[in-house]
């Protein structure tokens, strides 16, 4: 099945471009939270052991470890890879590609090439 995203398609034929703009703009906006929950892990000092003098209530504990990459890094490499899919997909548009509903990175690359 091959998508066009006819949807987009406008009157002075710069639909694919829209299209194509769509797609790098969410992929960046992906790339955007990555970076952003990113530093965020980085500023809290990614902490995931917690040493105190006295016991901490769990809520305690989830605000000091809320940004440690043990509870982040699987859904922010979702959002990584993501962005990365949805930004190929808009290049593959610019070059006048139709785009699959694959969602398979290496194969999106090679079709880049």
């Amino acid at each position: 099945m091959k998508l066009k995203f006819q949807s987009f398609i406008d009157s002075s034929g710069n639909g694919e471009n829209l299209s194509a703009l769509l797609f790098l703009t969410l992929g960046s906006k992906y790339f955007n939270l990555v970076h952003n929950v990113l530093e965020e892990s980085i500023k809290s000092g990614n902490s995931h052991l917690i040493i105190s003098d006295s016991d901490l209530s769990w809520d305690e504990y989830f605000q000091k470890t809320k940004w440690s990459d043990f509870y982040i890094m699987e859904p922010i490499l979702f959002s990584f890879y993501h962005g990365l899919e949805l930004t190929i997909k808009g290049l593959l548009l610019l070059t006048n590609q139709n785009i699959e509903p694959i969602h398979t990175i290496s194969e999106l690359y090679i079709r880049l090439k």
